[in-house]
């Protein structure tokens, strides 16, 4: 549309043209292809959880674990120094840091049969289906334990559902390393392009991190059982990881030890979340 018009000296004006603003053209996308986008995001849980799980079978963690850690009235399956020696031994081998000697080769120490016993007293019978109440009220002690001082540690069947643990833990590794190259292949590719799209995929594992932990930790809260049952019925064969409640592997890693983990990796995994999900969903710097 045009027009004239006249100025305050009665000369005519030029014509004035509409002309269309003109729409600032899009500049690239800050977020990967959704399928890309929600791999990168669950590969911040998986890396989490790995590296997490790393550390609960560290030697660090089980000197606290049967330490400061240990409740105050908490039994233990022999000598304090010993239960932690064989407890870093059997961790370290799921955790694919020993052999298998590590544990094939484990014997009670020579007194175990006296803080064994004094555990098969004091544990109580199992809310878990499938582990048989401890035998308890012998006067012989290797007899109520079954526990005989020098003799190897794990049977047979407890070693073969700790070849099971080590196969999974192995798995988790593995894609615990894989998901860390495939975020750093990501934030590479992001940094020679000037963009900032794995950021938001971070943003959103953090969610995902703290949305799990909040959802598992109410689960472990109104029923731990069930869910340490549900746990194991899903990751191992069935008739393959219950043992009585005298075994040297149950004495060895009780309810207590396992709900301690528990309590460590879900605060791990919440902080985390957190942080992640802070620090990149954090404004770049200059804008």
């Amino acid at each position: 549309m045009t027009g004239t018009g006249t100025n305050a000296a009665g000369a005519s004006a030029p014509p004035r043209t509409m002309e269309r603003r003109a729409r600032p053209t899009p500049g690239p996308p800050n977020r990967w292809p959704l399928p890309v986008h929600v791999v990168l995001t669950v590969a911040v849980l998986v890396a989490l959880v790995a590296v997490n799980v790393w550390f609960v079978c560290s030697p660090l963690y089980l000197r606290l674990a049967y330490g400061p850690l240990r409740p105050p009235d908490a039994p233990l399956a022999g000598p304090p120094d010993w239960v932690a020696d064989a407890a870093d031994a059997t961790a370290g081998y799921v955790a694919a840091r020993r052999g298998r000697e590590a544990v094939a080769l484990l014997v009670d120490a020579p007194d175990a049969a006296v803080g064994a016993r004094a555990l098969a007293d004091r544990v109580p019978t199992p809310a878990v289906a499938g582990r048989a109440p401890a035998r308890i009220g012998s006067a012989d002690a290797g007899t109520a334990t079954g526990i005989v001082p020098g003799r190897t540690l794990f049977d047979q069947a407890e070693l073969d559902h700790l070849a099971d643990v080590r196969r999974i833990i192995e798995r988790l590794f593995a894609l615990g390393i894989a998901a860390l190259a495939g975020l750093a292949l990501a934030l590479a590719a992001d940094a020679a392009t000037g963009r900032r799209r794995t950021r938001a995929a971070l943003v959103h594992g953090g969610q995902l991190a703290v949305g799990l932990t909040v959802l598992v930790g109410v689960l472990v809260a109104v029923a731990w059982d069930g869910l340490f049952t549900a746990f194991h019925m899903l990751l191992f064969p069935p008739g393959t990881w219950q043992f009585p409640s005298d075994s040297r592997l149950i004495q060895l890693f009780p309810d207590w030890f396992w709900q301690s983990a528990a309590a460590v990796l879900a605060g791990l995994l919440l902080v985390e979340g957190l942080v992640v999900r802070r620090v990149a969903g954090r404004p770049r710097a200059g804008r």
